[in-house]
């Protein structure tokens, strides 16, 4: 997946009107699959040209997001399959809290 700096050069709101109702419809038509399978999901908004349906599998995660120009991205997120105890809970924050040194 692009970070959001480079790929927002190529997605302006504001351009490609014309697509919004195609890639709406992109967008509901995953949906639908999604619900007919069954398949758990979530749906954020982190840039402003586009929806991101999170989905969550066993041992994976997969961000698929919708842009307005109708382009869809996917990143998926795999399990390395190791499974640890509450005492690493501690690594989140020292790692990405407010006080995680960088």
């Amino acid at each position: 997946m692009v970070n959001s700096s480079e790929h927002d050069a190529g997605h302006d709101a504001g351009d490609n009107l014309g697509n919004d109702l195609s890639s709406f419809a992109k967008l509901t038509q995953f949906l639908a699959q999604l619900d007919a399978e069954q398949i758990y999901h979530t749906l954020s908004h982190h840039r402003e040209e586009s929806v991101m349906v999170n989905i969550a599998v066993p041992g994976q995660r997969w961000e698929v997001e919708f842009f307005v120009d109708g382009s869809v991205e996917v990143e998926k997120f795999i399990s390395a399959g190791d499974i640890t105890d509450e005492a690493t809970l501690s690594e989140l924050f020292e790692k990405y809290g407010d006080d995680a040194v960088e």
